[in-house]
């Protein structure tokens, strides 16, 4: 879609939202679009939002530095091990390194945020996985999601996984006792 697309179709909807949210796939793969966006919406008087994996740290720290930004949410996949989000990501690319720094860069930065993990069956589902990640970006902001397996998942492998209800209980129960919010 180009981007005065894009435009037209929030301005039609602009009487119903107040902010505009860039999501995934990884919208830092655009960074002209993305930095577009960004400026359309605040000067539609729209709060601006980005949702990243966090793996491209130079674009998101210049939309910070630029104060494009109104909200960022990053998606931590795992545990901060490289051979751990490696394996997630099936890539050979080291993506902790560049994930740690935009975790950094959101830290410091002085807009609303949240760190989320998607708990998924066989993958993140141990409460010492969960501990790890808190201790890393912190409990305050950080949220817990359960994976939903349905028919587009992309790895036919996670489409039947599912939790257990003990297995989640325990789970929501560590979360509970350590601040970690739970959004299901």
């Amino acid at each position: 879609m180009d981007m005065e697309s894009v435009y037209a179709e929030l301005t039609t909807q602009r009487f119903l939202i107040e902010a505009v949210i860039a999501t995934g796939g990884e919208p830092t793969l655009q960074p002209s679009c993305l930095r577009a966006l960004g400026m359309w919406a605040h000067q539609n008087e729209l709060l601006f939002g980005l949702m990243t994996n966090g793996t491209r740290p130079r674009v998101l720290g210049n939309m910070l530095a630029d104060r494009l930004l109104d909200y960022v949410a990053v998606d931590i996949k795992t545990v901060p091990k490289a051979e751990a989000y490696s394996h997630i990501a099936q890539s050979e690319e080291d993506l902790l390194s560049p994930v740690q720094e935009s975790v950094q860069l959101v830290k410091q930065s002085k807009i609303d945020h949240e760190f989320r993990t998607t708990l998924v069956p066989g993958l993140i589902d141990q409460p010492s996985q969960v501990g790890r990640i808190s201790r890393w970006v912190g409990t305050k902001n950080y949220v817990l999601q359960a994976f939903l397996p349905r028919e587009g998942v992309l790895d036919p492998g996670l489409r039947q996984r599912s939790f257990s209800p003990e297995a989640l209980s325990c789970l929501c129960a560590y979360a509970k006792r350590h601040g970690i919010a739970i959004r299901f």
